[in-house]
């Protein structure tokens, strides 16, 4: 586990895991803001909710929170090669989210 103490690596997985999915929620509401709000055979309600969705997840505080998370992430100073490395990118992968926005992407 190298320098990574039980502690330590539990934190460190929680990083990687919370910058991940805040990118990837950030990146699934941009997307949806890109396609209209209110397609045929959706109701007001819905059209509103998805509105506030929309605005709420794309603001610039949660942004500033997504660069703040890469920044904690780039603090790790992960270098390719290493174990931590490959643990880092076993989270990705193992990320349903991210599997899901990529679906959605292509």
């Amino acid at each position: 586990m190298s320098s990574f103490g039980r502690a330590s690596f539990a934190l460190y997985h929680a990083v990687l895991r919370l910058s991940r999915r805040a990118q990837l929620y950030n990146q699934a509401w941009l997307f949806a803001a890109q396609h209209p709000v209110s397609p045929s055979g959706t109701d007001d309600k819905t059209s509103a909710a998805l509105t506030e969705l929309i605005d709420n997840w794309t603001n610039a505080e949660f942004a500033d929170f997504v660069a703040k998370c890469e920044a904690a992430v780039d603090a790790l100073e992960l270098r390719e090669g290493t174990p931590e490395w490959s643990r880092a990118e076993e989270v990705r992968a193992r990320s349903r989210l991210s599997r899901a926005c990529a679906r959605v992407k292509s």
